[in-house]
């Protein structure tokens, strides 16, 4: 991952992360799994993998390096669900079925959230690469739990700007008519000043993380001059004749 102090990024790939319900885990263990106010960069850089269709056994290589940084443009309401785990049964030897005990499963996500994201890296090729995934994944992707698909086409576009100044000047990006004045903006801290989060993916197979400074700010809201457009459907994905409904 790299950071502010770093070489600025040649560009970024701007994303829209809508859906009904979020969540993107920083502490889960066992039988309570938790959300975060914002996505984390392993929760990003997770659906960018899986988007370019890399295994989690392969090495993240460049993909260790993005940029991540965060604009709350919805904050959402943070919800609880339960579900019942652990009830498997199986057949023994004597033919008896037996159940394994259930267990409560306290499940917290983020409902009506719209965060928009800005993903860096001097690379202006993976760039290319990870918009083009976007728009058409090789594997299905989720907002950070499989059973959360997003709600609206993921990619925004692309910028020659470093993610945080790409944030500052886009356009509000959530559902309220009325755009709130300002918006949290969370990046990598640029003095090392902040919170210290264990979000940095180091190697998504043996689920192990690396730590990063955070900072995060209010920034003014530029409002929409125009309706956001309704999504296009592709309904000739290998058809590379076929528009392209993003413009890039």
């Amino acid at each position: 991952m790299s950071t502010a102090t770093d070489a600025p990024p040649a560009g970024c790939v701007l994303i829209r992360l809508d859906g009904a319900m979020q969540a993107w885990g920083t502490h889960s263990r066992f039988e309570q799994r938790d959300t975060g106010e914002h996505p984390t960069a392993s929760g990003v850089i997770g659906l960018i993998a899986c988007a370019l269709g890399r295994d989690e056994d392969e090495p993240l290589g460049e993909l260790g390096e993005l940029e991540v940084a965060v604009r709350i443009d919805d904050e959402g309401r943070v919800m609880r669900d339960f579900q019942t785990i652990g009830v498997d049964g199986w057949v023994s030897a004597a033919g008896k079925v037996t159940c394994g005990e259930p267990k409560l499963s306290k499940r917290f996500f983020l409902a009506d959230a719209v965060f928009t994201v800005a993903v860096g890296h001097p690379d202006g090729d993976l760039l290319e690469r990870i918009a083009a995934a976007l728009i058409r994944p090789v594997w299905p992707v989720y907002l950070g739990r499989r059973a959360f698909p997003p709600s609206a086409p993921l990619l925004i576009g692309t910028s020659l700007a470093a993610p945080t100044q790409a944030l500052l000047t886009l356009p509000y990006q959530g559902h309220r008519h009325t755009p709130p004045a300002a918006l949290a903006l969370i990046a990598t801290s640029s003095d090392g000043t902040g919170r210290t989060v264990q979000d940095v993916p180091l190697d998504f197979g043996e689920r192990t993380y690396g730590l990063r400074t955070i900072s995060s700010r209010d920034v003014p809201s530029v409002p929409r001059e125009t309706p956001r457009p309704a999504p296009v459907v592709d309904l000739e994905p290998d058809d590379a004749d076929t528009p392209n409904p993003y413009g890039i």
